[in-house]
């Protein structure tokens, strides 16, 4: 991913990064902002040909620690951080090790099980760009 992102980007929120660890697999769509038309006669005509490439990562946990929790309901909901989907921030990817800029894309959701544990609804951060040195 992290060669395909063709911008650096300033996050919003620059310190500290999200640094959370999911415990299911990180699926991520590499994606274009384009509008495709597909015609009667099977022909396709693409609108908006960009060049900027952009990803969306799905985060999911089974179980989820209290310290992950925490992080995650303080950037989701502190207006300094992510706001929601309003601002950006630093997202350290857990597996390749590298830092993006990203936002949520989807709301949070947290379900409390009988004895407690916790777990929370899949997660999609939009990976706008690598980090701003």
């Amino acid at each position: 991913m992290y060669r395909y992102l063709t911008n650096t980007v300033a996050a919003d929120y620059i310190t500290p990064s999200l640094l959370v660890r999911p415990t299911t697999v990180l699926p991520q769509t590499g994606d274009k902002s384009q509008i495709v038309h597909e015609m009667d006669d099977g022909t396709v005509s693409v609108v908006g040909v960009s060049t900027n490439n952009f990803f969306d990562v799905v985060l999911k946990w089974n179980y989820i620690s209290t310290v992950d929790h925490t992080t995650l309901m303080d950037f989701w909901h502190n207006e300094a951080k992510g706001a929601g989907r309003r601002r950006t921030f630093n997202w350290l990817h857990p597996i390749d090790g590298k830092t993006y800029t990203v936002r949520f894309m989807t709301p949070l959701t947290t379900s409390y099980s009988h004895g407690g544990y916790k777990s929370v609804s899949t997660i999609t951060l939009r990976v706008e760009g690598n980090k701003k040195p």
